[in-house]
């Protein structure tokens, strides 16, 4: 069980990294429409596209501690 849970976890970290430039520019589209156009530029694009990159590294991280039996689970 660990190892489904560990792998699972590194497979959608993978696709957080991947998918990173669509969030962003879905993010910055959500913000145009939220905020009547404030917090939609290329800042807040490239922001967002940062913030999935790190998210996307610690949840592989995380996969790869639980492969590692860091972990207690099942």
């Amino acid at each position: 069980m660990r190892y489904l849970i560990g792998v699972v976890f590194i497979v959608v970290g993978f696709g957080q990294f991947a998918l990173r430039d669509r969030i962003a520019r879905a993010n910055a589209a959500s913000n145009k429409v939220m905020y009547d156009g404030r917090f939609s530029g290329r800042k807040t694009v490239a922001a967002s596209r940062l913030g999935s990159a790190v998210a996307a590294v610690i949840i592989v991280i995380m996969g790869i501690l639980i492969l590692a039996g860091v972990f207690h689970i099942g």
